[in-house]
């Protein structure tokens, strides 16, 4: 839990100083952890393979009652509060999902990863590092509850099949849905996506609060998700945004076709 409530004692509204600071302790973190990122503003990249998952989560918060100082674990559900004693945001949306990043580097796992500058502002910072961006297929951590597997957000679709796929190899609970704007609205042109919960409810106010011992779980999830899971990509009418974009790609083209030994389901699937 200390590297968590470390993220949260950075108050990182979008383009303030605390974003900026939060990027900077992560930057060297990483680096003491032997993980090489790039920085572009205030937006760490580590891109390693097309044959690789993406994970993706941003640095940025919500204006609330200032910096969390004092935090109270009630049965496992963390609160903030400011130096005058009043409830304020934790930034846990989205510093939940870079703490699952963290985790997994520290376990040993090699993936690649995005952590945004101002998603809350509009996503300006996935949007510059957009043609930098890898991978089999993208899982957003940054959502809302403790079982959601979104398929699409503010009217743009994500992928129905990685949704569903996720959510019969996790089973235990997951629901598939739909949630609102994020990151993965960019992701998803390049990369099949899904946007999952990280245990933070009541985002953007004051009353934000995380539950710990879910986000462990979760954790645990995405863990076996880097070790086991493997996604055979959707066929072109269930995801028709980013089998566009990736159709003449020929790392895309590459790893169907790995996947995909049959002649037939190569020429259905137009590979």
């Amino acid at each position: 839990m200390k590297d968590l409530l470390k993220l949260y004692t950075y108050y990182s509204v979008g383009h303030t100083e605390g974003e900026k600071q939060i990027c900077d302790y992560l930057q060297q973190w990483f680096t003491d952890n032997g993980t090489t990122v790039e920085r572009i503003g205030n937006t760490l990249i580590h891109m390693v393979s097309d044959e690789l998952p993406l994970l993706s989560a941003h640095l940025d918060m919500v204006d609330t009652n200032g910096p969390a100082v004092h935090f109270y674990n009630n049965d496992g559900v963390i609160t903030g509060y400011n130096e005058h004693y009043q409830q304020t945001s934790l930034g846990a949306d989205d510093k939940n999902g870079v703490w699952i990043i963290m985790k997994a580097i520290e376990a040993g796992y090699e993936f690649n990863f995005v952590i945004s500058e101002c998603e809350e502002c509009g996503g300006d910072g996935i949007y510059k590092v957009k043609d930098k961006l890898m991978g089999c297929y993208a899982v957003v951590l940054d959502r809302r509850g403790n079982y959601d597997i979104l398929e699409s957000g503010s009217g743009t679709t994500y992928c129905k099949t990685l949704a569903w796929n996720l959510k019969n190899f996790w089973a235990d609970g997951y629901e598939v849905t739909t949630g609102g704007m994020s990151d993965t609205q960019t992701i998803c042109k390049k990369i099949e996506s899904v946007n999952i919960s990280v245990a933070y409810d009541h985002p953007h106010t004051a009353e934000e609060e995380t539950d710990y011992d879910r986000l462990e779980e979760i954790k645990e999830d995405i863990f076996r998700m880097l070790d086991d899971f493997v996604h055979y990509p959707c066929k072109p009418e269930d995801y028709t945004t980013t089998y566009n974009y990736t159709k003449g790609r020929s790392n895309a083209n590459s790893y169907w076709k790995k996947l995909y030994s049959h002649s037939d389901l190569e020429d259905d699937w137009a590979i």
